[in-house]
């Protein structure tokens, strides 16, 4: 998976390119040097003098040697697919960390095996179905607190998903 994000790092240098992906955030990479050079690439929203602005910035985060490495990559044919990729593992671990944090926030036995459970498939199991499923699966164990920290995740996971859409079909 890190060869993806150096893939898509490399490629979005060019305010055409980076738009592709503009659904992306710097958090979406596991890598810490992707994310840290999508942090500089989104401060300078790919504009023309994109490559000065990142040499000048990653200076002092001593980064130099990666960034030359990835600054040659070639343009990708299909940019998003693999963007989307990286934002499905996203939506997988924020599910899984939510899961742990909320097996260890709830009283009820039963919840919390629940909750171990799907903690245990998020990365396998499809993940808009498991997401959107979740709440049928914990049924009437699911507490008011974890209803409500679910429901905030799908509708941020939601909009991620309407606005990526927007990208992709060219809706600015």
């Amino acid at each position: 998976m890190k060869e993806i994000e150096q893939m898509i790092i490399g490629s979005c240098i060019g305010e055409d390119q980076y738009y592709k992906i503009s659904f992306l955030e710097p958090d979406d990479f596991q890598d810490k040097e992707c994310r840290e050079f999508f942090r500089l690439i989104v401060s300078c929203q790919a504009k023309e003098n994109i490559l000065l602005n990142l040499l000048a910035k990653e200076e002092n985060l001593g980064l130099r040697t990666a960034l030359s490495s990835k600054v040659y990559m070639v343009a990708c044919v299909r940019l998003e697919s693999f963007a989307l990729k990286v934002l499905e593992r996203r939506f997988a671990s924020t599910l899984n960390k939510l899961g742990v944090l909320l097996s260890g926030e709830s009283k009820n036995p039963l919840e919390v095996e629940l909750l171990t459970e799907l903690s245990g498939v998020t990365h396998t199991a499809d993940i808009f179905d498991l997401s959107e499923g979740i709440l049928d699966y914990l049924g009437s164990q699911a507490s008011d607190f974890t209803t409500m920290k679910i429901n905030a995740y799908l509708r941020w996971m939601n909009g991620r998903i309407a606005e990526t859409k927007k990208v992709i079909n060219g809706n600015k």
